[in-house]
Parts: structure tokens; C-alpha cells; sequence
């Protein structure tokens, strides 16, 4: 009984599966060892498993190994690991993370090698959980071991990255507050202006933390730092992340200056990946301004050093960038194409925050398109994808947009869901965020005929657009004061409301400018100006056949047959609610996959033109 705990015991070690060459190795019985192993396996404790041995039950492996003293469990663990290092000199690489693990196990300061080892290949591999694992063990055993600081703000980096990978950002931010206050607590201002930085980076960015406030503070604080040292390369992070604080806080002026800064900084740098970033995160202000042929530029020149350096799932996020561009200048075809690459990438490196952001993309070109069934069932994965991966854009706005599609396509109740979880998750988690879902929340009320709900969640002033400078997000949330004032009858103040928003966003985009010009004429309308009307609506249908949207296309029609009825023009009437019957009934094919077919088909503003 004692010789067959000793090998059970020495078996838990090894851990729920073990080699028997080394199993017997650390155990020294000679020609007892395989009798043991034998009456193991009779008593149903332990089975072969594939070129193993396992035990039956992981409860067992458990007991084995509780059952040990710690100092003795510290020995073994020791022995295993240098058995390990001897049985597979040749293939050390492949064995890095469980070597790492025995050693560190055996409080053995080489299991900092292995781990670091291990950390490194599944960074590559993009296994992120498993490689902040082993550079958390890495920093641990480096700090106690007094390693020099270079090192120890190597090893920071390295993990705050895998967490941020993994979309753990808030053990990322504790791991560089922890590297800032390690940094100035040694009087090394260099790894102090580190964690400051890599901070930042989190509070500027659209994350789960995103801060604009915060962010701004720590950057000026760690560009203060950074002057001090006369460190460029981080003047030029620095300056960077100025630039994405200025710019989803909406000060895009101030945005561009950074921005420009960033890039003369970085240029005359040696770090290619951050003159990368920089290109990549100036496509997003370049779109924001509306300017595109420059968005282009600064995209492609990123996207070739991305390559350069294999930085894969930034290689897909330069995708998601350009395609926003192409989507928001009316290029349909070619962001999507843009996307699907993305996408393909995201998927084969496993990253979920690139995955959620590609489809949530594709999912705003199908809603344009019409192919509502298609965009629905992206949005939703798109959301699930983005909740795991701490993507705050498909748990709030992107939720309240699919509430919105929903519920204008036939499911109400599900889509009020939708809205009101929207909501909910904004307030708890992102309350400048608010305005949006709230915006959806008033128009979907409008579109159910309850205007006194409708008032009420609006409140007194109208909804201000939210501080990302998305034109999408500002004609969303600005639609919602044009509809409720239509709605109210107050058509001189819905017919300035458009108007000003047309002024604002015309420039910028030609995404939803047709809906927009459709809630223009039916201002016109209201005061009787029909000619007017009649205009603004043709041009709408001209714009929304040019971009292909035909979720636009079929009510901008079904308006015009209206008001050509009204002037006397039936010909031309019948011909517009003729092609918009044929929208329709290609949406309404496309959404029984997502069983909203009869329910579309059965909406007020719809039966008029089926019949």
C-alpha cells in the first residue's frame, strides 16, 4: 500500500495525464513500477490515455495530491521538471509551458525562462489567456527575484497586451497601475511613463473603460513625465492617444493637431509599429472629417507595415478601417469586401474583439442593402462576440440598433427588449453612451403610435448626439427630435431640425442622408409646400439607388407615390409604389429566415402597398 501511494502520489504531480517515462523516473522503484501501475489500472484509479496514462477521475488526481506535504510536492515538482528538460532536450519548445509550470511550482527561479519561453509562443499563436498566465508567473518570479527593471517592465507590456487581447481590461489597467507605481517607486521614470501610457491607451480607446476625462488626464500627466526625459517615441504614443481622446470626445480640431503631431513624431522614430498606429487611427479622424481620399492614404501605408511586422489583428482592424471609410462614402461592395478579410483574419487568430467588429460592419451594410435577415443574424453574434471581448459599441449602440431594425420590421416587443437592455447596460456602464438607445427608445415609440410614451422618454430638450463623432450615431439620435416634432405636428421645427442635421452631416457621409431628406419632405409636407417636397424626396430616391439601400429606397417611394397622387401625377404614383412593392417583397423573402416574414408584411405602413 505505501509503494502504490508513493507512485500515485508522484503520478498526481505529474498531473491528470502522465508519461510513464517520467513517472518512473522520479519515483526510483526499479522492477517494482510497472506492477504498481498495474494494480492501479485494476483498481479502475488510472487508464491508458492516448500515449499516457490518466487518472479515471480528475477528484482522484486531487486527493493524490493534497494528500502530499508541501515540502515533499515542492521536490517532486522540481524533479519533474528537470526530467522533463532531459527527456525532451530536442523538443524543448513544444514542452516550455509544462516545464514552466512544474518549476514554478517548485518555486524554482527557472521556471522565469520557461515561462517567458511559453508566454512568447502563445502570444504568437494568439493563445492570449494562456500567455497572460505565463507572464503573470514570469513578473511574479522577477520581481521577487530582483531582475533588473528593463526586464520587469518587459514583462508589464507583454502581459498587459495579452489581457487586452483577451478583453480583460480592467486586470490590464491594474497591471500597468501596478508597473507605474513598481516604476516610481525605483525612481525609474522610464517604466513609470510606461504604465501611465499604456493606461491611457485604454481610457482613450472605445473599450469597456473608455474615459474620455480620465484619459485626458493621465496623458498630459505622462507627457509631462515624457518631456522630462526627452523621450520621443513615447511624445509620439503620447500625442497619438491625444488624438483618439480628442476625437471620441468630439474635438476633432484638436483631434487632427495631435494626430499630425503624432505622425511627424513618429516618422522620425525607429518604431514602425507605432507610426502603424498612428496611420490606422488617422483613416478613423480623416473619416469623422469626411475626408476619405485621405483616409485611404493613411490606411494603406499602415496596413504595409502591419504586414511587415505580422501584427495580425491589427492587419484586420486596418481592414475594419478602411471599409468604414468606403462604407461612409457609399462604397458598399468594397467595404465589404474590406470586411470579409477582416473578418477572415479575426476568426483564424481567435481574436473575439475583431470578430464582434467586422460583423457588427457587415451588419450595417446589409441593413442598408435590405437583407435584413442577414444583418440581424450578424448583429446578434456580432453582440454575444463583442460582450466577451468587452467591445462597448455591440453592447449598447449596436444593441439599440438592432432594437430599432427589429421592431421597424415587424417585432416590437422584441425590439423594445432590445432598447431598453441597451439602455440599461449604457447607464451602468458608458453613460455618455445614453443618448443613443434613449433616441432609439423615442423612435420606436413614434413608429408604434404612442407619442405620450414617446414625449416621455424624450423629455423637455431635445437629445444632444452622443460625443463619438460617428455621423451614423448623430443622425440617429437627431432623427428622434425630427420625428417627434413631426409627430407633435410642429412642421416649421421639424423642417428646421432636418435641415440643420442635413447641413451637419451631408458632408461627412451618404449613409442615411435619404432618410433624413424623406423626414425634410414630410416637413414639407405638413406646411403644404408640396412642389418642395416633391423634390426633396426625389432627390432622397436618387441618393439611396446610387449607394444601393434599399431599406431607404422603399419608404422614400412609397412617399413619393403618395405625394404624386396628391399632384395629380397617378402614372408616375403607380410607378413608385410598383418598384417599392418589389423592395418589399424581396426584404420580406429575406426575413423569414429570422421569422419576421408575415409580421413585416403586416405593419400599417406596409399593407397599403402590398394590396
Amino acid at each position: 500500500p505505501e509503494l502504490t501511494k508513493h507512485v500515485l502520489q508522484n503520478a498526481a504531480v505529474i498531473g491528470r495525464s502522465f508519461d510513464l517515462r517520467v513517472l518512473k523516473q522520479v519515483t526510483l522503484l526499479n522492477g517494482k513500477f510497472d506492477s504498481q501501475i498495474q494494480y492501479l489500472m485494476e483498481a479502475s484509479l488510472v487508464e491508458p490515455f492516448r500515449q499516457e496514462y490518466a487518472f479515471r477521475h480528475v477528484l482522484i488526481q486531487e486527493a493524490a495530491y493534497d494528500s502530499i506535504l508541501i515540502k515533499k510536492r515542492v521536490e517532486l515538482h522540481r524533479r519533474i521538471a528537470e526530467t522533463l528538460e532531459e527527456l525532451h532536450a530536442n523538443r524543448i519548445e513544444e514542452f516550455t509551458p509544462l516545464i514552466a509550470y512544474h518549476f514554478y511550482s517548485a518555486h524554482d527561479l527557472r521556471s522565469l525562462k520557461y515561462d517567458m519561453l511559453a508566454g512568447g509562443k502563445a502570444a504568437r499563436l494568439f493563445a492570449n489567456a494562456e500567455a497572460a498566465t505565463h507572464f503573470s508567473r514570469a513578473l511574479e518570479v522577477a520581481k521577487r527575484n530582483g531582475n533588473e527593471s528593463g526586464l520587469i517592465a518587459k514583462l508589464h507590456s507583454q502581459l498587459g497586451s495579452a489581457l487586452e487581447l483577451s478583453g480583460r481590461y480592467e486586470q490590464a489597467v491594474q497591471n500597468y497601475e501596478s508597473m507605474q507605481v513598481y516604476g516610481h517607486e525605483r525612481g525609474d521614470d522610464s517604466m513609470e511613463l510606461l504604465g501611465l501610457m499604456a493606461r491611457a491607451t485604454i481610457y482613450s480607446t472605445y473599450t469597456s473603460l473608455h474615459d474620455p476625462a480620465l484619459s485626458e488626464q493621465t496623458l498630459i500627466q505622462a507627457l509631462d513625465l515624457s518631456l522630462k526625459t526627452g523621450d520621443r517615441e513615447a511624445q509620439a504614443k503620447l500625442n497619438w492617444n491625444l488624438m483618439l481622446t480628442y476625437l471620441f470626445s468630439k474635438r476633432l480640431d484638436l483631434a487632427l493637431k495631435h494626430g499630425e503631431l503624432a505622425l511627424t513624431l513618429a516618422r522620425k522614430s525607429d518604431n514602425r509599429e507605432q507610426l502603424a498606429f498612428v496611420l490606422n487611427d488617422l483613416c478613423r479622424l480623416y473619416v469623422c472629417r469626411g475626408e476619405f481620399e485621405k483616409a485611404f492614404a493613411v490606411v494603406d501605408e499602415a496596413r504595409v507595415l502591419w504586414r511587415l511586422l505580422d501584427n495580425q489583428a491589427m492587419l484586420a482592424d486596418s481592414f475594419g478601417s478602411e471599409a468604414e471609410a468606403h462604407f461612409q462614402s457609399g462604397n458598399h461592395a468594397k467595404a465589404l469586401e474590406l470586411l470579409n478579410q477582416g473578418l477572415h483574419i479575426s476568426e483564424k487568430i481567435e481574436n473575439l474583439w475583431g470578430q464582434a467588429y467586422n460583423r457588427m460592419l457587415i451588419s450595417f451594410i446589409y441593413f442598408d442593402q435590405g437583407e435584413i435577415g442577414r444583418a440581424i443574424q450578424f448583429s446578434e453574434l456580432a453582440i454575444e462576440q463583442g460582450k466577451r471581448a468587452g467591445l462597448v459599441a455591440s453592447s449598447t449602440s449596436h444593441r439599440a440598433e438592432l432594437g430599432w431594425f427589429t421592431a421597424y420590421y415587424g417585432d416590437f416587443e422584441k425590439g423594445l427588449e432590445l432598447v431598453e437592455q441597451a439602455l440599461i447596460l449604457a447607464e451602468e456602464k458608458q453613460p455618455n453612451f445614453r443618448a443613443l438607445p434613449l433616441a432609439f427608445k423615442v423612435r420606436l415609440y413614434l413608429l408604434m403610435g404612442d407619442l405620450e410614451s414617446a414625449q416621455k422618454a424624450a423629455g423637455p430638450i431635445p437629445l444632444a448626439p452622443i460625443s463619438i463623432p460617428y455621423s451614423r450615431y448623430t443622425i440617429s439620435v437627431c432623427m428622434a427630435n425630427v420625428e417627434l416634432a413631426l409627430a407633435q405636428k410642429e412642421y416649421d421645427r421639424a423642417l428646421t431640425l432636418a435641415e440643420d442635421l442635413l447641413a451637419q452631416v451631408s458632408p461627412l457621409t451618404r449613409v442615411d442622408i435619404p432618410d433624413v431628406m424623406r423626414r425634410k419632405a414630410d416637413s414639407l409636407i405638413g406646411l403644404n409646400r408640396l412642389d418642395e417636397a416633391h423634390q426633396a424626396l426625389t432627390d432622397a430616391c436618387s441618393r439611396a439607388e446610387e449607394v444601393g439601400s434599399k431599406h431607404h429606397l422603399w419608404p422614400i417611394l412609397s412617399s413619393l407615390a403618395d405625394i404624386c397622387s396628391l399632384l395629380d401625377q397617378h402614372d408616375q404614383a403607380e410607378a413608385h409604389r410598383r418598384q417599392a412593392r418589389l423592395i418589399v417583397e424581396e426584404i420580406a423573402e429575406g426575413l423569414r429566415e429570422v421569422g419576421l416574414n408575415e409580421l413585416f408584411l403586416n405593419q400599417p405602413w406596409v399593407r397599403p402597398l402590398m394590396l
